[in-house]
């Protein structure tokens, strides 16, 4: 999909700013990815969008529904394109900060039988967890 495709579909207003945010972010190398992240790839491009405007920009995108939060229980706040797949987790390794989404049918209807039974209405739901990767663990034990 186009760049102004994009922000149309979302309903965010075009500026070039906002163009350029949503280039870098549709093809960015890391599927999840923090504002930090972006403002180093900018100021490698050169960008001029400053450090607010690319915070503004990235809550704008949540709201509209472009981005989805992505809480790992870190110090800053990751992010994901919304619209790339559905419903997904994941596991995050407190020591590399590596990220590995998973689907997890079993549980997605062990969570819905759980509602049910409290006679509970879902809206959404979050499973993170969180600990240490094959990679580091390897490491730790040379």
């Amino acid at each position: 999909m186009e760049i102004t495709e994009i922000l149309k579909k979302y309903g965010i207003r075009h500026t070039q700013p906002r163009e350029e945010l949503v280039k870098l972010i549709t093809t960015f190398p890391m599927r999840h990815f923090s504002v930090e992240d972006v403002l180093c790839c900018l100021k490698r491009t050169k960008s001029a969008i400053s450090r607010a405007s690319a915070y503004r920009s990235v809550s704008l995108f949540v709201k509209k529904g472009f981005l989805r939060g992505v809480d790992l229980g870190c110090d800053f706040q990751m992010y994901e394109i919304a619209a790339v797949n559905e419903h997904h987790d994941h596991l995050y390794c407190q020591t590399c900060g590596c990220i590995i989404e998973f689907k997890a049918p079993a549980i997605e209807r062990l969570q819905t039988r759980l509602c049910r039974s409290k006679r509970f209405f879902p809206l959404n739901h979050i499973l993170r967890i969180s600990g240490i990767c094959a990679q580091c663990r390897a490491k730790k034990r040379r």
